[in-house]
C-alpha cells in the first residue's frame, strides 16, 4: 500500500514514540489498550483514529485495512491487497474450519469460552464464528459504552451469548466453567487459575503476545496461526488429563452444583 508502519508500544524506541504525532491515522490492534493513547494523540496533535474493528480474523482485517485506507487515500490499493491476501489465507481458514467440523459431537459446534478485554470481545467472537465455533459466553475485563454499538452488530451476526464482566475470581470461574461446560476455555494472565484443573477442559492463554509468527493473532497470518493453535489444543490434551486425574477438585461439590457464580455477593447484599 506504500505506507510506513510505526508499531508501538512493544519493542518501540524513543524515536518511534517521538513520531506518533506525525501519523496519518492511529489504527488499533486492541481497542481496549489503544483508546487512551489514540485520544491523546487526537487532542494534542490532531491525529485521527478509529477503534473498531481490530484486525482479528479475515473479515475484521478486511475492514481494518479499509479504515486505514480511508485516512490515507489508499482505497484502490487496499482492495487489491485484500484480494491478494484472500487467495493466500482464506483457503487455510477453510482447512481449519473443516478440522473443527471433525471434532463435533452429535453435530454440535465446538464451544469456546472467551476471556477477553472489551476490545477483543468484539473482535474474537466474529472470528470464532468464522472458524465454525460457538461462543455461549464471554468474560470481559471491562465493559462500558466504548463499543456498545459494535456489540449489537455482533449479536446479530453470531447470536445471543452471556456476557460476564470482570468475573476473574478463581471460584467464580470454576462455577462458570462448570455450568457452561465448554470444550475450550481462554484465559488471561492475571486471572485466578485453579478452576482449570476441573472437568479436564482444554485451557490456553488468550493473549499470547510473544513476538513469534507461530504466536500471531492479528491480521490474515494471525487468523491462521491462532486457528491452528486452537486446533492443536485439542490434539494433545495430556496436560489437562494428568491435572484432572492427579488433582482434587478445588471446591466443595455444592459450589459447582449451585447455579450462581456470584452467590456470596448476593448473600452479602441481602444481609444489609
Amino acid at each position: 500500500m506504500g505506507l510506513r508502519v510505526n508499531f508501538i508500544p512493544e519493542f518501540a524506541t524513543v524515536e518511534d514514540f517521538e513520531q506518533l504525532g506525525e501519523a496519518a491515522v492511529t489504527a488499533p490492534i486492541c481497542p481496549t489498550y489503544t483508546d487512551y493513547l489514540s485520544r491523546g494523540l487526537k487532542e494534542e496533535y490532531g491525529v485521527p483514529f478509529f477503534l473498531y474493528p481490530p484486525p482479528t480474523g479475515i473479515s475484521n482485517t478486511d475492514e481494518w485495512l479499509r479504515q486505514i485506507a480511508k485516512f490515507t487515500g489508499k482505497e484502490e490499493e487496499v482492495e487489491k491487497l485484500i484480494e491478494e491476501e484472500h487467495k493466500r489465507w482464506v483457503p487455510q481458514i477453510e482447512r481449519i474450519k473443516e478440522e473443527f467440523k471433525k471434532l463435533r459431537v452429535n453435530g454440535e459446534k465446538t464451544k469456546i469460552l472467551g476471556s477477553l478485554g472489551q476490545g477483543r470481545l468484539v473482535s474474537q467472537l466474529p472470528y470464532f464464528d468464522e472458524l465454525g465455533l460457538q461462543s455461549p459466553a464471554a468474560m470481559a475485563q471491562d465493559f462500558d459504552n466504548l463499543l456498545i454499538d459494535e456489540l449489537e452488530e455482533i449479536i446479530e451476526q453470531v447470536g445471543d451469548f452471556d456476557l460476564m464482566v470482570n468475573t476473574f475470581q478463581a471460584a467464580e470461574q470454576a462455577n462458570i466453567t462448570q455450568q457452561l461446560n465448554p470444550d475450550l476455555a481462554l484465559t488471561c494472565p492475571f486471572q485466578g487459575g485453579s478452576w482449570e484443573r476441573d472437568n479436564n477442559i482444554t485451557r490456553i492463554h488468550s493473549l499470547r503476545g510473544d513476538a513469534d509468527p507461530w504466536s500471531a493473532q492479528s491480521g490474515y497470518a494471525g487468523a491462521v496461526a491462532f486457528g491452528d493453535f486452537l486446533l492443536q489444543s485439542f490434539k494433545n490434551r495430556s496436560y489437562q488429563k494428568v491435572l484432572s486425574e492427579k488433582t482434587e477438585r478445588s471446591y466443595k461439590d455444592w459450589w459447582y452444583e449451585q447455579p450462581d457464580p456470584l452467590y456470596y455477593l448476593e448473600k452479602e447484599e441481602k444481609g444489609k
